[in-house]
């Protein structure tokens, strides 16, 4: 009986111990470098649509530069289990990139669209069905 008590209590032990350090990560994790910072920079100024594609197959992006100034951009297109197409592109303020198969990359569904600006949080928009 007494062995059984003594196992119980180190088992709330080693649960109330394992929280504590649960708790701990989790509030360390906004002082991690990138973390808490990406969450207070605005948003990033560029829009993304889709269209079928007139030539080639799939869909094209369509990133939009909603500031009013020109803006150099890194985009990035990834899906499962494919190496990630990656290129700058700066967009005149109110100008839209056009990225499909033409440049490189032929759109689908599940497909995600990253776009990254030194100043601002990277926006990720995924393609729908």
């Amino acid at each position: 009986m007494k062995q059984t008590i003594k196992l119980f209590a180190l088992g709330i032990f080693i649960f109330i111990a394992a929280l504590v350090i649960a708790v701990r990560t989790l509030n360390h994790s906004s002082s991690i470098p990138g973390v808490r910072e990406q969450r207070e920079l605005p948003p990033v100024p560029a829009s993304v649509t889709f269209r079928k594609a007139l030539l080639g197959q799939g869909d094209v992006a369509q990133i939009k530069n909603t500031s009013g100034a020109t803006k150099a951009f890194m985009v990035s297109i990834s899906r499962p289990n494919v190496v990630p197409w990656k290129k700058s592109v700066v967009i005149d303020p109110g100008k839209i990139q056009e990225i499909g198969s033409m440049q490189g990359w032929t759109l689908a569904p599940g497909d995600i669209v990253e776009i990254a600006a030194d100043g601002f949080q990277t926006a990720r928009t995924k393609l729908l069905p």
